[in-house]
């Protein structure tokens, strides 16, 4: 009888303690492939480049080029493009949206991550996750402070 309480009460406590911790995903600075467009009208954004620069102690050396028409994202104003590859803090990202002459021209760098915890459960410790989040980065010089990359019109 004992050893039953015994298994009931622990079953009871394992999901008390696990029943507070909502597991969700947490993205880290080095899985983020999108940059989210708010505020733009579609014929803004229906010819976009992006060209990916490697930065080095000579300056920015241009290493990937790509064209592409933005996706809708929540709502008539909000788009998506995606780059290349996942982001990296070693390089630069310009993007230009609508025709290279007339275009508007977003830059995208200096990119600074951050330890952030994760699916943090009761107790403290237990179940911690933790990942390397984008904490700061800049648009055009303009310092940001999101984890993931927008460019907001």
């Amino acid at each position: 009888m004992k050893k039953i309480n015994f298994y009931i009460t622990a079953a009871a406590i394992f999901i008390l303690l696990n029943g507070c911790c909502h597991k969700r995903d947490c993205t880290g600075m080095n899985e983020l492939s999108m940059v989210a467009l708010y505020n733009f009208a579609a014929s803004d954004v229906d010819s976009v480049s992006i060209e990916t620069f490697q930065i080095t102690m000579n300056g920015p050396v241009r290493i990937d080029s790509s064209f592409m028409s933005a996706v809708p994202y929540s709502g008539s104003t909000n788009f998506m493009v995606s780059l290349s590859d996942q982001l990296k803090q070693d390089r630069e990202y310009k993007i230009t949206l609508g025709s290279k002459n007339a275009g508007n021209v977003y830059i995208l760098s200096t990119f600074t991550a951050c330890t952030e915890s994760c699916n943090n459960c009761f107790p403290k410790g237990l179940m911690d996750d933790s990942y390397l989040a984008l904490c700061i980065y800049q648009v055009n010089g303009q310092t940001q402070y999101y984890s993931d990359l927008r460019i907001e019109n």
